[in-house]
Formats: structure tokens, sequence, C-alpha cells
């Protein structure tokens, strides 16, 4: 078990994949869990950006080898993930895209309503 664990923290995992493929971040759908278990295991880093989701309509599928949770919905939004000694790049990605796509997080529907509802003069950009 260890030496699995092990191999999918190096080689197998995100840290081999992204070397062999010369990538420094990985952009997936959030809803897959096997993702963030790879990336934890690795010491990856993930974080989520207000860059869109899948859209209202969607087809809700659910991942049988993993207890049935949700893997594609309407709403899950998307995670970044990036090498264990690279953060930087990660931040900087996410910076520029959340830049270039603020006005995305706008047409959201999160918890049955539209994001920043309630707050939408104060976060809207003038």
């Amino acid at each position: 078990m260890i030496r699995n664990q092990e191999y999918y923290a190096d080689v197998g995992g995100f840290e081999g994949s992204m070397g062999r493929h010369n990538c420094h971040v990985v952009i997936a759908p959030a809803g897959f869990i096997a993702l963030q278990a790879f990336a934890s295991m690795g010491g990856n880093p993930v974080m989520t950006v207000p860059m869109g989701s899948y859209p209202e309509g969607t087809k809700v599928r659910r991942n049988k080898h993993c207890g049935g949770l949700i893997s594609v919905a309407p709403g899950i939004p998307y995670i970044y993930l990036s090498h264990q000694h690279i953060p930087s790049k990660q931040l900087s990605i996410a910076l520029t895209v959340e830049q270039e796509l603020t006005a995305i997080r706008f047409s959201l529907w999160l918890y049955g309503r539209r994001y920043g509802e309630s707050q939408t003069k104060r976060l809207r950009p003038q």
C-alpha cells in the first residue's frame, strides 16, 4: 500500500505526468475526487478559480468507483493542480485566468442563486 502511494506521489502521479509532458498546471473539473486524491498523495497544491462551471442542463454523472459521488453536474467548478515546488506558477496562471474571465462568475448559479447576487454591486467591476 505504501509503495503504491509513493509511486502515485511521484512518477505515477501528477509530478511524473507533468514532468513527462512539460506541463506546469493541470486544469480539471473539481468533481473528480481521484484527481484530488492523487494531488494530496503527491503534496501538489490545488485551488479553485471562478472561471466557469458545467452549464445548466448538464447530465449528472456519478462515479461508481467512489461510492456514487457526483463527478459531473451543473455548477461544478474547475480546479488547478500544479507541481509541488512551484505554486507561484499556479498562482500566476490562476490569477491571469481569473482576471480575464471575471465576468463568467456572474453567470454561475451556486446553491440555488446566482453567484454574487447579494453583493453584485460591490463585486462587479466598474
